[in-house]
């Protein structure tokens, strides 16, 4: 305790002595505390303010953020059909931006601000919305991913990732992120589990990781089980080709998921993204709007259809926020029980 104390009681003189700028190193502190891709989405929020307000050249300062053209921001916005949902994102950007930069929207400002994003909430409801856009959110079936697997399907790190992104609830960069010691199989009862160690997340910020089991889709050991969207005689299948084909070592840190057609690449977001998109094109009803986080949210809804009680899916999925889950990922998620509620009502 008083080592720290004089560690403490000296800092700040050492620093100045050494030359460093302490205002700088604050900054960076308070910067580290929101997420890379939370930064991203404020740099995209920043670059359209300055288009909108400035012209197309963006050149001219933003902060600080004046309440007007904010309010001109989100109108625009609006009225050329951005999300609601990306508007609101967007001026919460802004907003915690301003702060970071010294300054503040006045209470007035604030409310103001406030129903202007309401107003615009209110004008897309009368959007007719289009599965896979306009904020709708696909949500596969089982029957989507067994027409979409081909022959060699284990082979396929895509495949691999896809099923593992809906089985364990996984984003796409948590799964793509995953090494060769990160997996571990292992058998309880009469069935073939596989752990999975997640070591960073984009709601991990304090990075302390996680340690998720997923079993057998056929409660079997038998290796294959026969179930072709089973993920873990999937991932096992995979790892034992990729071993042996050489495309990875059997190494703690090696990554697993590799370019098929850059060996010794890892796959990219960007490849993956590409390639679901590919995967789901034929599939009719799809409209190949299939995005990445759409296997997270399948694997949700597939849970709650299966009776799942929502503490088991929100604590197996990792979020910590109550209500996300029932408000982003199970929404639409009863409509196909709608027409039993009369009987219901009356049966009790």
């Amino acid at each position: 305790m008083a080592d720290r104390r004089w560690k403490a009681g000296s800092f700040v003189g050492e620093a100045q002595a050494q030359g460093r700028n302490l205002r700088v190193e604050v900054q960076d502190f308070i910067h580290g505390a929101l997420a890379k891709s939370t930064r991203k989405s404020f740099t995209a929020a920043e670059n359209l303010f300055l288009r909108i307000i400035f012209g197309n050249e963006g050149r001219g300062e933003l902060y600080p953020l004046s309440g007007s053209l904010l309010l001109l921001y989100i109108y625009v916005m609006s009225k050329v059909g951005y999300a609601p949902s990306t508007i609101r994102t967007y001026v919460a950007g802004l907003k915690t931006r301003n702060i970071e930069s010294g300054h503040r929207l006045t209470k007035l400002e604030c409310e103001r601000v406030k129903r202007a994003v309401k107003a615009a909430e209110k004008q897309g409801i009368y959007e007719v919305p289009v599965p896979g856009r306009d904020g709708e959110k696909i949500v596969l079936r089982p029957g989507h991913l067994r027409a979409v697997r081909r022959r060699g399907a284990t082979e396929d790190p895509y495949w691999i990732v896809m099923l593992t992104c809906v089985f364990a609830l996984l984003r796409a960069r948590e799964c793509l992120a995953l090494k060769y010691g990160d997996i571990r199989f292992a058998m309880k009862g009469a069935s073939d589990v596989m752990t999975l160690r997640i070591r960073k997340s984009k709601c991990d910020q304090l990075r302390r990781g996680a340690v998720l089991t997923v079993g057998c889709a056929k409660k079997s050991c038998r290796r294959p089980c026969g179930e072709p969207l089973c993920p873990v005689h999937n991932m096992y299948q995979y790892l034992h080709k990729g071993v042996h084909a050489g495309w990875f070592a059997p190494n703690t840190e090696d990554c697993i998921f590799v370019n098929p057609e850059l060996p010794g690449e890892a796959v990219t977001y960007n490849g993956y993204l590409s390639n679901v998109r590919a995967k789901f094109s034929s599939v009719d009803d799809l409209r190949g709007f299939v995005v990445t986080h759409a296997m997270r949210r399948s694997g949700a809804n597939w849970l709650w259809h299966a009776s799942v009680p929502l503490f088991n899916i929100r604590e197996f999925g990792r979020w910590s926020t109550r209500g996300t889950l029932e408000d982003r990922y199970l929404s639409g998620a009863s409509k196909s029980q709608q027409h039993l509620y009369s009987a219901a009502m009356l049966t009790g």
